[in-house]
């Protein structure tokens, strides 16, 4: 397999989305090269919705949050729900579920990558934070794989 690569920038912002993010601190700053964060807004709880321009296949999820206290704690990772909200998202089986490793700083989490081979959308689901903080932070995320290599139907062209 070849060595994965940043995926991020094959997100479709647009028809991504993310449950209880404080407007101050919305979900695209996680895409961010900058300062900037990604903050939950009523609760320690977050949903973000992901959805990809093409198909991927998902190997790696680094993570990057300064605040070792509001660091998430886990995420329950679901492939191609791209409409859940906070009750499916407790109740469902997810893909997968990773604890993030306590402290501040980036981290790989690696992902079962046989169930992360033909994805469209993800939706990961932060139930908490390390601290036990009312808000959860998340300064970046990075989502590492590759592309699959489909035809483009738009490319064909009629022959004879």
């Amino acid at each position: 397999m070849a060595e994965p690569s940043d995926l991020t920038k094959y997100v479709d912002v647009s028809k991504s989305c993310c449950l209880n993010e404080d407007t101050q601190h919305p979900f695209a700053n996680i895409f961010a090269d900058d300062e900037s964060y990604l903050m939950s807004d009523a609760d320690e709880q977050l949903l973000l919705c992901l959805q990809f321009q093409q198909n991927v296949k998902v190997h790696t999820l680094r993570v990057a949050a300064t605040s070792a206290d509001e660091r998430p704690s886990s995420f329950k990772i679901f492939v191609n729900k791209s409409s859940m909200s906070f009750g499916d998202a407790e109740s469902s089986v997810c893909t997968q579920q990773v604890q993030v490793p306590e402290g501040g700083g980036e981290v790989d989490i690696p992902l079962k990558y046989v169930k992360f081979q033909n994805v469209v959308s993800l939706t990961i689901f932060i139930e908490g934070n390390h601290g036990g903080e009312d808000t959860t932070r998340l300064d970046r995320l990075i989502i590492l794989g590759s592309l699959v290599h489909t035809t483009n139907m738009n490319e064909l062209k009629k022959v004879g």
